[in-house]
């Protein structure tokens, strides 16, 4: 009759625990970001309005209160935020599981991380020397924050870097094939 299509191979390699615990890693670290964020609020919130009132004074213009907008911002930081935190849990849980589909979004999303956190720190490294010449506006966050989350970004780079190796390696690679299964003969 019919039979369930086995399992993938029985024992799961290191490779993909680690690499499942790692998306798991990253989730916490979003969720730090978010609550670095909510606990940062009104300072973050002050610091961003400070910085457009500047921006604004130093080119002559003439705008509103921009209080509504930072609060905005924030929130959708925050949000974006969680969301991703529970992307990277799904991911994990697939991951673990031995389903090929999340392997190979979990590449595409952890390489976009790569993407995004490379440009992200190499870019705050450059505003953050070019703020020093005097040129630009600068933003008057809490050290703390700063310092926090520069040290997310860099885990988050670190994990996104071993998850694709560890998926990648040929140890890895059984645990995500399926199992080849006939098809029941048809009765007559």
């Amino acid at each position: 009759m019919f039979q369930a299509a086995p399992a993938p191979t029985s024992a799961r390699p290191w490779s993909v625990t680690l690499a499942g615990y790692l998306l798991f890693a990253v989730a916490l670290t979003e969720v730090a970001e978010a609550i670095l964020g909510l606990s940062a609020y009104g300072r973050e919130t002050e610091a961003y309005v400070a910085a457009v009132r500047k921006a604004a004074a130093e080119q002559n213009k003439v705008i509103g209160d921009p209080t509504s907008v930072v609060h905005s911002l924030i929130t959708a930081q925050i949000v974006v935020a969680l969301l991703i935190s529970a992307l990277f849990v799904v991911m994990g849980v697939y991951v673990l599981r031995g389903r090929r589909g999340m392997r190979i979004t979990a590449w595409v999303v952890t390489g976009l991380g790569v993407l995004c956190s490379g440009v992200g720190l190499a870019g705050g490294g450059l505003t953050g020397s070019a703020a020093g010449a005097g040129g630009s506006t600068t933003i008057d966050l809490p050290g703390w924050l700063v310092t926090t989350q520069h040290a997310l970004s860099v885990i988050d780079l670190l994990a996104f870097v071993a998850i694709i190796v560890l998926l990648a390696l040929p140890v890895s690679n059984p645990y995500f094939r399926k199992a080849f299964q006939l098809d029941p003969p048809f009765p007559g």
